[in-house]
């Protein structure tokens, strides 16, 4: 992950006979035209001013020839010959989700590409003789899982080229690459910056660059103020329409049972006792069963106002008196 952009594959590639490449993730197998630049192929051409030991950083916009998907491709290129000793290319890039991506818009930060480039390039770079600068190939990328291959092509656009120079600091590289792309990419589909100043670079510290961090910027500040998109729920339509049946109907059946209990009580009780008490009153069964009601009532009634206003029990409500028969 880079600043939330999901990296959705890598790729190293080169001109040893012809152009080849090794690719993993949604760049597995894809055709060696997507990795093609013009600017490394010519005697004059933009790579071979630098130095062996120099490198230009890239983007490309890649799609899928149908306008469904297209990707950001992010990476380095250096100079190398190729079998035949002509003037050719190497390189070695990332593929991440345009800016911005969805759900949420967000933005990745190419800058933390950085390190794993540098470990990809220095693959590609032991695959160089020293001393002839041809380009040997031989595997250093290997496949993955969830390889999707997909057919992509360089976007419709031209090239543009950028200069990295003096005043511009090493920190600003990537990140105006990054802008340029954000706010240019639509008609230029590959750009590249190089340390080395040419016809028809544009400085990094040129205006339309600046102008171009400013509105990256803007917008990705409007991203990260942006709430996060909601989590479909299934149920949650379900669940907000059903109506809520709070835990105190089984309080209620328990209250139920303990006045049923009860009842039994009284009743074994009112078999065991004589006719009349010892005052000598007579306690007919009625009045047992009327008791027993009472209490069975005032037990529902009290459970019912519970479930209703689905609060907590009250710990210093005290059980309705049990009701004594008197005895002999």
């Amino acid at each position: 992950m880079t600043g939330g952009s999901r990296i959705m594959g890598r790729a190293v590639f080169g001109t040893a006979r012809d152009l080849v490449m090794q690719g993993n993730g949604v760049l597995a197998n894809t055709p060696v035209a997507a990795f093609e630049f013009d600017a490394g192929r010519r005697r004059s051409g933009l790579l071979d001013r630098m130095r062996q030991d120099e490198i230009a950083l890239f983007f490309r916009r890649l799609d899928n020839g149908n306008g469904a998907g297209h990707v950001n491709l992010v990476g380095m290129l250096a100079p190398c010959r190729d079998a035949h000793n002509r003037a050719g290319f190497m390189g070695a890039g990332i593929a991440l989700e345009p800016d911005p991506h969805k759900p949420r818009p967000q933005f990745a930060d190419w800058s933390a590409l950085l390190p794993e480039l540098n470990e990809l390039m220095n693959a590609v770079f032991a695959l160089r003789s020293p001393e002839t600068g041809v380009l040997s190939w031989r595997r250093v990328l290997g496949p993955l899982p969830d390889d999707r291959p997909t057919s992509w092509r360089t976007a419709n656009g031209g090239t543009l080229l950028l200069h990295a120079d003096e005043s511009t600091g090493d920190d600003d590289i990537v990140p105006s690459l990054q802008a340029m792309a954000f706010r240019h990419g639509a008609h230029h589909a590959t750009m590249l910056v190089c340390g080395a100043a040419m016809t028809c670079a544009i400085p990094l510290s040129a205006s339309v660059v600046r102008d171009a961090l400013r509105a990256f910027r803007k917008a990705r500040m409007a991203a990260r103020r942006q709430p996060e998109p909601a989590r479909h729920d299934p149920h949650n339509g379900l669940r907000a329409a059903r109506p809520k049946v709070p835990e105190p109907v089984g309080a209620l059946q328990c209250e139920v049972e303990a006045v049923r209990n009860e009842a039994d009580v009284l009743r074994v009780r009112a078999l065991r006792a004589p006719d009349e008490t010892s005052a000598g009153r007579y306690i007919p069964w009625i009045v047992i069963e009327v008791v027993t009601a009472l209490v069975l009532f005032a037990a529902i009634a009290a459970a019912m106002l519970n479930v209703s206003d689905d609060v907590a029990p009250d710990v210093n409500r005290q059980d309705p008196p049990v009701m004594e028969v008197p005895q002999d």
